[in-house]
């Protein structure tokens, strides 16, 4: 789902010889911004997001609001497929005490420690690190180089910007947003900014 510039990234980078969507011989897109049977990147879009009934997907969309959104949108869409892509060169140390939920992707150069929990649709980019007994509720985004201590708590559908640094035992509650570069030492309210060094918050 979706056919911007992270769609293409997903795909292209779980696409080569050791990823899971090697395997599958027609990848298509659905986007409501890309004309019915172009191709971008060599991918084909077959039309837009309400057309999309059934089947094996991957979600291509970084905001956590857009994705929660467009589920409630389409009820149908709880009957698909979603794939779980964890990039091979993601660095799961226990994969028996971590529990990957449906439709999450792991990135190239992830670090996921021990006794860790992700929901449904969590997204973690390039060379983020999360550490021990942290649990990542659903629709969560963390972008690249996010450095995430242990015990840390993430409600649904926060979005944590690139390089931020999360401090252990911080709870992260639901819809706020991390700015890039922020130092979170405290726990951060729901639907609220948080930026800075050491970060301080605002309404969004």
């Amino acid at each position: 789902m979706g056919g911007g510039a992270l769609a293409r990234e997903i795909l292209h980078a779980h696409k080569g010889k050791s990823g899971i969507l090697s395997s599958f011989s027609n990848i298509h897109l659905y986007d409501d911004n890309i004309e019915e049977g172009k191709r971008i990147d060599g991918f084909l879009c077959k039309g837009k997001l309400s057309q999309f009934i059934s089947g094996t997907a991957v979600f291509g969309i970084a905001s956590p609001i857009i994705k929660r959104n467009l589920f409630q949108k389409f009820p149908h869409w709880q009957q698909a497929q979603w794939l779980e892509l964890i990039h091979p060169k993601a660095d799961i140390q226990d994969p028996n005490s971590i529990k990957i939920g449906q439709g999450s992707i792991i990135s190239s150069g992830c670090v996921l420690t021990c006794g860790i929990s992700l929901g449904r649709f969590v997204f973690i980019n390039l060379n983020a690190t999360v550490g021990h007994d942290s649990t990542i509720e659903s629709f969560v985004s963390i972008m690249p180089a996010v450095n995430i201590s242990g015990n840390v708590y993430i409600e649904e559908g926060a979005y944590l910007g690139t390089g931020a640094i999360v401090l252990p035992g911080v709870r992260i509650r639901k819809y706020a947003v991390v700015a890039t570069g922020a130092v979170v030492t405290k726990d951060v309210p729901e639907y609220s900014l948080a930026m800075g060094v050491p970060a301080r918050f605002s309404p969004l």
